[in-house]
């Protein structure tokens, strides 16, 4: 039964390791609309940053880029919302911050190099 289990584990080690970056129409837009773009959209664009369009999020706003793409380490996107960002708030201000799933969708998305529709 032992060896059985094992034979399983590369199986699994190549499924997570060939993961596919999370679809931005499906996993990202809902997440950005539902948390950001009452703020950050066509009738608000506070800061001047929108985040409405997969385009629009990687141009930024006031403060530059928000996506330095396949660096979601460095993005201020994710320190923002994360709450690491040492001048900037933890963000959606003063609303319900984003869970830890939803956190880890950007920065997949962001590793990945933030791809829009149709950009594969």
């Amino acid at each position: 039964m032992k060896s059985l289990r094992l034979a399983f584990v590369p199986a699994l080690l190549a499924t997570s390791a060939g993961a596919s970056a999370p679809d931005y129409l499906r996993d990202v837009k809902p997440l950005l609309t539902r948390h950001c773009v009452q703020c950050h959209g066509a009738q608000k664009e506070e800061s001047g940053l929108r985040l409405d369009t997969a385009e629009f999020a990687r141009l930024g706003g006031a403060s530059g880029s928000v996506v330095k793409r396949g660096k979601d380490g460095e993005s201020l996107l994710t320190a923002v919302i994360a709450g690491t960002h040492a001048d900037i708030p933890a963000m959606p201000y003063k609303k319900e911050l984003l869970s830890a799933a939803d956190i880890s969708t950007l920065r997949a998305w962001i590793a990945a190099g933030a791809p829009a529709p149709g950009c594969r």
